[in-house]
């Protein structure tokens, strides 16, 4: 229940990040980012909680699949923030030279 409340309001948020018309500015770029990532994390960990809670066999098997999904799910939003970050650390490149290294770190721990 908590993360189903934390996911929408990530994905709220990245939505209407996107939404603006700055969306393609760098500091929004890096905001997508960093939403993605904790995006991935939420997805995560919302498969990890749910399998302490019931020990019936039907139970185990649909929440093998449930936390399959959500793995899914973290792996193919990871992707998303490591594009995203890719693109900042193009950007970056250009406009904010002094600051390459600490994007590259953040591309890194991302990938």
């Amino acid at each position: 229940m908590q993360f189903d409340k934390s996911e929408k309001c990530i994905i709220q948020s990245l939505e209407a990040e996107t939404a603006t018309p700055s969306s393609e500015a760098l500091q929004s770029l890096t905001l997508q980012a960093k939403l993605y990532s904790l995006l991935a994390q939420v997805h995560e960990r919302s498969g990890e909680s749910n399998s302490i809670f019931k020990t019936d066999i039907l139970f185990i098997s649909s929440l093998n699949l449930f936390m399959k999904g959500n793995i899914e799910s973290s792996i193919q939003t990871l992707g998303k923030a490591k594009e995203m970050r890719s693109k900042v650390l193009k950007r970056i490149q250009v406009e904010q030279p002094d600051v390459v290294l600490e994007q590259k770190q953040l591309t890194a721990k991302v990938g």
